[in-house]
């Protein structure tokens, strides 16, 4: 899966490799999240939330036992879509899909 990062000139696009997928219902639809490793090494941050077909970055995960990952993730996206709202958090991921996505599925 692609990500993007800033290197401080511009946006670079690396590759990662995703641990876990799932699909997370927000607002009446279904989206795609992967869990994947940090690109660089965060401190005390195991793995990452994004927005598959983009890869925008929705949350940072501690935990490092991969069998509560996806459990752990949606915790996380129903605590965002709690203080953002589901209707700012729809249009963000449509915003970044609209201008042009890295990854299919």
């Amino acid at each position: 899966m692609l990500v993007p990062r800033s290197n401080g000139r511009g946006l670079i696009f690396s590759e990662v490799r995703v641990v876990r997928a799932f699909d997370y219902p927000i607002a009446g639809r279904s989206f795609r999240f992967a869990i994947h490793p940090p690109v660089a090494p965060l401190e005390h941050v195991a793995y990452v939330i994004s927005e598959f077909k983009t890869g925008r970055q929705c949350g940072l995960l501690h935990m490092k036992a991969k069998r509560r990952l996806i459990s752990a993730a949606e915790r996380h996206l129903a605590e965002v879509v709690r203080v953002q709202g589901e209707t700012e958090l729809v249009r963000l991921i449509e915003q970044t899909q609209a201008e042009g996505t890295l990854n299919d599925y």
